[in-house]
């Protein structure tokens, strides 16, 4: 008789097989599937299997032998081959396993948990029939791949298009923008009258009226405003410094949709604003984008700003940062009239394509301090002596730590000499030719400080947000955002970026009140509305 024993503690497996010799595993999942095999093809002088299936159950502790039934039959459909039978995929029904892949298909960038759902939902399935775990098994590893062309898309080194459809649409468009005399002063009268976005901003026909009295009341150059709007302008303010819809309502006494009601006059307002600069540029202008959440999905915040000026040109959300859409958003700034001579990006190679079809007598220049990122990353991953690490990152770097470049050239070619660093040396080659015109450049700007400066402004704004919860709501949040970054002045200038674009907003109630608030009006206001209803 074979007897068998399981030490938990020591988590071993014992199995006595003659007088004074036993076997002796680790007690792991592995271990037991191949242990019950292994004891049902033991056999005794008849040829029979000495233990029974619920002989086996019994000693592994299992409540049902058909569990070690299902093991046995699985081991005989891999040839009665073990290194198959513990590779095996895991088993369902043929109906469950088609209506997975038919899903899928169906959508191939959906997770395995909206697929379990759906699944669930067309085969009429509980939960305990069908987890998200089976359906990642029965995938397998079209979710590795899957999880790579996601990654490719996000860095731009791919994108799903129709490609013939989607060149004619260019094609139609850049036909238009020939064939149309002074375009770009067409559509910047378009855009400074708010037909683009007006419908959008204003569904109801009842806020039209309230917005354009709110628009003359804080752009007045001269008189007082009424309390009320103090009231909404502290609002915008504490809004834009990260307080929460809910807080604001208890502080001031309303509902959180009655404040965000109030704040959509500022993303009007806002919209109104970045409007008066439509098409007038310096001609140096940055471009980059930044990771935000829509909808539950990750998608990309494009946005233009003047190099010179600081001053935000345009902005889009698109859902990938492709080719295609860096072609798209360059379009946009074509159709709004800018012809930039030059254009400063980080590393995205998609930039560079979209900027040849678009701009191509504009100049591409690339940011230095995204190369040193990109030099920085590199030798991290692949060098580990620390000491070594530093000398070199230190020599990458001084390559373009001189106004001349005939030293940054020498430099390069002595760093070319170094063994073990060929990808890092492909990296700088790559982009030589975008990063050589700005060294000692007296016009061509080394770095995109500009872009990087709003992104940090932008990333305070939308911490406080996490989220949004559409593509129309996430373009109203960002011009209220715009409208706060256009007119609050810098630290170190003291100036705003709209005041290079028109001095006389310091005239402005709505620059006044936003960079030096009255509170005292306010409680005036407040203390009024308590004496009416009281």
């Amino acid at each position: 008789m074979i007897e068998m024993k399981i030490n938990t503690e020591e988590g071993r497996i014992q199995v006595k097989v003659a007088e004074g010799s036993y076997l002796e595993l680790v007690d792991s999942w592995n271990n037991r599937k191949v242990l019950m095999i292994m004891l049902r093809l033991i056999k005794g002088e008849d040829g029979k299997a000495v233990m029974t299936f619920e002989e086996i159950a019994k000693a592994l502790g299992y409540s049902d032998r058909r569990n070690v039934n299902n093991f046995w039959r699985e081991f005989c459909q891999c040839g009665m081959d073990f290194s198959q039978y513990l590779r095996r995929k895991y088993k369902i029904e043929e109906k469950i396993r088609d209506c997975i892949l038919e899903v899928f298909l169906e959508d191939i960038f959906a997770t395995a948990e909206q697929v379990t759902l759906q699944v669930q939902r067309r085969l009429k399935l509980e939960a305990k029939d069908l987890s998200s775990g089976t359906v990642r098994n029965v995938l397998g590893d079209i979710l590795k791949v899957r999880a790579k062309i996601n990654k490719m898309l996000a860095r731009g080194q791919a994108h799903i298009r129709e490609e013939f459809l989607i060149e004619e649409l260019f094609a139609m468009v850049d036909q238009l923008l020939q064939g149309c005399q002074d375009e770009s002063a067409r559509i910047k009268q378009k855009h400074l009258q708010g037909q683009f976005t007006r419908s959008e901003l204003c569904p109801q026909k009842a806020d039209v009226k309230h917005n354009q009295v709110f628009e003359a009341e804080l752009m007045k150059k001269d008189g007082h405003v009424a309390g009320w709007v103090h009231e909404y302008m502290l609002m915008f303010l504490l809004y834009w410094h990260g307080i929460s819809l809910s807080t604001l309502g208890k502080w001031f006494s309303v509902d959180k949709s009655t404040v965000w009601r109030r704040l959509r006059n500022f993303s009007y307002l806002g919209f109104l604003v970045l409007s008066l600069g439509v098409g007038i540029s310096s001609g140096l202008i940055g471009v980059d984008e930044k990771w935000i959440r829509v909808s539950g999905r990750w998608q990309y915040l494009f946005f233009a700003l003047d190099l010179e000026s600081g001053l935000p040109l345009h902005f889009e959300i698109y859902k990938s940062r492709s080719n295609y859409y860096c072609r798209l958003f360059m379009t946009r700034l074509r159709q709004l009239g800018y012809s930039p001579r030059l254009i400063v990006t980080d590393g995205l190679a998609a930039y560079a394509y979209a900027i040849r079809k678009v701009f191509p007598g504009a100049q591409h220049q690339l940011c230095i301090f995204h190369l040193m990122q990109s030099i920085t990353l590199w030798l991290k991953k692949h060098i580990g002596n620390q000491d070594l690490l530093v000398e070199l990152k230190g020599k990458a770097k001084r390559i373009l730590q001189t106004a001349d470049k005939r030293t940054a050239r020498r430099r390069l070619k002595k760093l070319k000499k170094r063994r073990k660093i060929k990808g890092l040396l492909v990296i700088i080659s790559r982009k030589w030719g975008r990063i050589i015109p700005a060294i000692g450049s007296t016009w061509i700007p080394s770095t995109n400080n500009s872009t990087e400066r709003f992104i940090r402004a932008f990333e305070r704004f939308y911490r406080a947000r996490q989220a949004f919860h559409d593509k129309a709501s996430a373009s109203e949040q960002v011009r209220l955002f715009l409208l706060g970054y256009l007119i609050e002045q810098q630290v170190g200038s003291r100036q705003s970026p709209l005041e290079q674009l028109n001095a006389d907003i310091r005239n402005w109630p709505l620059y006044k009140m936003w960079n030096k608030p009255d509170f005292s009006k306010l409680q005036i206001h407040q203390s009024q509305q308590g004496e009416k209803a009281a």
